[in-house]
């Protein structure tokens, strides 16, 4: 996982294209409402790790115990302490 600062003029097609990942998954990891992205706002980038959607019943542990990383580190890789159900995250 990278984090990277929007710069001015950048647009989210343009970051997803520079780091080889879809519109469609930059969306669903930074949480965005949409395609449009402000200048200063940072985002993750997912760099060779998996993607994870969260199905029924799950939780950001069974999760972690599912892939047998460290709970913590999954948190700060995805920013959240709470996971909901179709949510992308990056293992």
């Amino acid at each position: 996982m990278r984090v990277v600062q929007v710069k001015k003029g950048d647009t989210l097609e343009a970051i997803a294209s520079e780091y080889g990942v879809s519109v469609g998954v930059l969306i669903g990891i930074n949480n965005l409402s949409g395609a449009y992205v402000d200048y200063g706002e940072r985002l993750v980038i997912p760099m060779g790790g998996r993607l994870h959607i969260v199905k029924p019943l799950e939780t950001i542990y069974s999760i972690a115990k599912e892939y047998s990383v460290d709970v913590n580190n999954l948190k700060a890789a995805n920013f959240t302490e709470i996971v909901y159900i179709g949510q992308q995250i990056i293992i």
